[in-house]
């Protein structure tokens, strides 16, 4: 299940990989 949330944590946590 997708939600916002987990949404939002993918953007976060790819941007902090990045």
């Amino acid at each position: 299940m997708v939600t916002p949330a987990t949404v939002f944590l993918s953007i976060k946590l790819d941007h902090t990989l990045v």
